[in-house]
C-alpha cells in the first residue's frame, strides 16, 4: 500500500489536476489505498476521483471519508440493479466546473445536480428499479455479505495455493481484499486457461492479461454471494485439471 501511495506521490507534477484511481482493482479484486492516495494528492492541490464500480453494494463506500472530490460507480455490480443505471457524486465546489457532454435544457438552479442527469430518452424501469436493487441488499445486509464472499474467497484460494505452478495474485489480507481474487499458472496463457474452463466446465472466469493490465498473467474469480461450495469444489478439480494434463485435457 505505501509503495502505492509513495508511486503516486512520485508522479504528480505542476501540470497535474486530476488523479483518477480505483476502490477495487478490475484486475485482480485488490481493495486499494484511496484514502490515502487522496491525503497526498490533496497535499498537491490536485483533485481525485474514484471509480467505484467494484465497491459499491460490497464494502464500506463513504464519500465523506475518503476525502475525494468524484465518485463514480454502476449499480449492475454488487447492487444488482439494471445494467445502465449508475450513480455520480461530487463536492459541491465543483458543480458547474465539469460540463457535461449533453446539458440538460432545463433551469438546473434549484437543483444543480440536473446538470448531470442524463438528457433524452433513457431506461425508465431501470431507474425506476434501483430502490428495489438497494432495498433486497439492504435487507441481505453487507455485513453479511462481505463474510460470505470472504468465506468463498478463502475457500478456492487455500485449495489452490498449496498447489505447483499456481500464483494468487491477489493480496490474502484483511483490509486489502474481500473475496475476489486473481490466480496465475505457470507457463498456462490466461487467456486460454480462461476459455478451455469455459468451453469444457461450463465455469466462467475472467482473463485479467492484456494491454492496460498490470499482469502478463492473470485469472480473475468473482464468486456471487450465492455460489456454493460444490460449484466451488467444481471450479477447483477443474484447475487442478489444467495444471496436471495441461489444457489439451
Amino acid at each position: 500500500r505505501l509503495a502505492l501511495v509513495d508511486s503516486v506521490e512520485r508522479a504528480i507534477t505542476q501540470r497535474t489536476k486530476l488523479l483518477l484511481i480505483s476502490h477495487v482493482s478490475a484486475w485482480s479484486g485488490e481493495v486499494l489505498p484511496v484514502k490515502e492516495v487522496t491525503a497526498v494528492a490533496r497535499r498537491h492541490g490536485v483533485a481525485v476521483l474514484v471509480d467505484a464500480a467494484q465497491s459499491v453494494g460490497i464494502l464500506d463506500v463513504n464519500f465523506n471519508d475518503m476525502g475525494v472530490d468524484f465518485l463514480g460507480t454502476s449499480l449492475h455490480k454488487w447492487l444488482a440493479a439494471p445494467i445502465g443505471t449508475g450513480a455520480l457524486i461530487m463536492r459541491p465546489e465543483h458543480i458547474g466546473k465539469v460540463w457535461p457532454l449533453h446539458p440538460p435544457s432545463w433551469d438546473t438552479t434549484e437543483h444543480p445536480m440536473d446538470l448531470y442527469e442524463w438528457m433524452g430518452t433513457f431506461d425508465a424501469a431501470a431507474y425506476n428499479s434501483i430502490g428495489y436493487a438497494l432495498d433486497f441488499q439492504s435487507r441481505l445486509g453487507f455485513a453479511r455479505k462481505q463474510a460470505r464472499l470472504k468465506y468463498l474467497g478463502s475457500y478456492w484460494r487455500d485449495k489452490l495455493a498449496r498447489m505447483d505452478r499456481i500464483q494468487i495474485l491477489t493480496p490474502d489480507v484483511p483490509d486489502r481484499s474481500f473475496g475476489v481474487a486473481a490466480f496465475a499458472i505457470e507457463g498456462m496463457p490466461s487467456e486460454k486457461v480462461a476459455k478451455h474452463l469455459r468451453d469444457k466446465g461450463g465455469i466462467i472466469v475472467q482473463n485479467k492479461a492484456g494491454r492496460h493490465s498490470p499482469f502478463q498473467n492473470a485469472i480473475r474469480v468473482s464468486p456471487g454471494v450465492y455460489a456454493t461450495t460444490r460449484e466451488l469444489d467444481r471450479f477447483v478439480t477443474a484447475v487442478k485439471g489444467v495444471v496436471n494434463s495441461g489444457l489439451g485435457a
